[in-house]
Order: C-alpha cells, then sequence, then structure tokens
C-alpha cells in the first residue's frame, strides 16, 4: 500500500485521530516514511491530527518514496473513521 487516505464519520464534533508508522519491514520493503501536511513522518514517528465530518475533512499519507509502503501503519481513533488504501 502506498498511500491512504482518512475520513471522520461521526458528526458530533472533531475527531481525534493518531497515526503511527510501522518500524518493520513488510514483504521485504523499506521500513516506511510518509508525507502528511507537508511534513515526513518517519519509521516509528506518530502524529496527531483531528479531522471534522461535518466540514468534511479528510487526511491523506503517502509513501515517502517509491520503495516503500504503508502496510503496517497502526491508525487510532476516539470516534469512527473510515480509512481508505490503495496503491
Amino acid at each position: 500500500m502506498n498511500e491512504f487516505s482518512i475520513a471522520a464519520t461521526a458528526m458530533d464534533g472533531p475527531t481525534q485521530i493518531t497515526v503511527t508508522m510501522p518500524t518493520n519491514t513488510v514483504g521485504g520493503n523499506i521500513a516506511s516514511s510518509a508525507n502528511f501536511n507537508g511534513d515526513v513522518i518517519g519509521a516509528g514517528q506518530s502524529r496527531t491530527f483531528s479531522l471534522d465530518a461535518r466540514n468534511r475533512e479528510t487526511a491523506q499519507f503517502q509513501a515517502a518514496s517509491a520503495d516503500m509502503n504503508l502496510n503496517g501503519a497502526h491508525i487510532i481513533a476516539d470516534k469512527p473513521i473510515a480509512v481508505f488504501s490503495g496503491e
């Protein structure tokens, strides 16, 4: 998986989300770093942010390079979310 998007689904205010990049290699690929909002999140690092479904907010994470994948990223939220992934 080279990228994923997160959408908040709870309509009762902002949803707090924490994403942690994997530290292990998956399927022989290099441990992952991701681009998010102009910032690079390194392997094992986390970012916490909020999304508000009432404003149709989403977040997108992309692998920092073509030889990395984001399999194994850990996502925690305090309300329901949807996660979409792809190549």
